[in-house]
């Protein structure tokens, strides 16, 4: 699994497509009626699945429904999605906008939003072989499962 994360409008999506092609499943939270249904039905044609706007998926899911971030929901979520890639060579990438930065909201239900993106981001990125920021296009790759890590952390300082 791939996580790809970064600001709004920093060319996320345009990184995914030039990467992987256009042979892809699309499965956006940022539709006019998103469907959360549609992010749980592990199966497609393709064997690229994209899940776009996972903070939103976040916010739809769990934030008026769980007093406090289901973490075990969330993490058998993505284990699904995993066994789904293992069953042949397919890859599911994850592109979430990074909310966690900035100013702390002052509405409590953004802040418990804001709290449990974070959390998700961080499940995500334990779950995920590649794990990749893009910033005005560019892509910082923090996580590789292939190299060595300490190597490539360094080289990112």
């Amino acid at each position: 699994m791939h996580f790809v994360k970064g600001g709004a409008f920093n060319g996320k999506r345009k990184w995914v497509k030039q990467k992987y092609g256009e042979d892809i499943d699309w499965r956006s939270m940022y539709t006019a009626n998103p469907e959360i249904a549609s992010w749980e039905q592990c199966f497609s044609h393709s064997s690229i699945v994209v899940l776009e706007g996972v903070e939103q998926y976040i916010k739809k899911a769990f934030v008026n429904n769980h007093p406090s971030f289901p973490r075990q929901t969330w993490c058998a979520f993505l284990d699904t999605w995993r066994k789904w890639e293992s069953e042949d060579e397919r890859t599911v990438i994850w592109i979430g906008t990074d909310v966690t930065k900035g100013i702390v909201p002052i509405d409590p239900l953004e802040r418990t939003w804001r709290d449990y993106t974070g959390w998700a981001y961080q499940e995500l990125v334990r779950y995920c072989n590649t794990v990749s920021v893009i910033w005005y296009g560019l892509e910082q790759r923090l996580k590789n499962e292939e190299e060595n890590q300490d190597d490539h952390l360094y080289k990112n300082r």
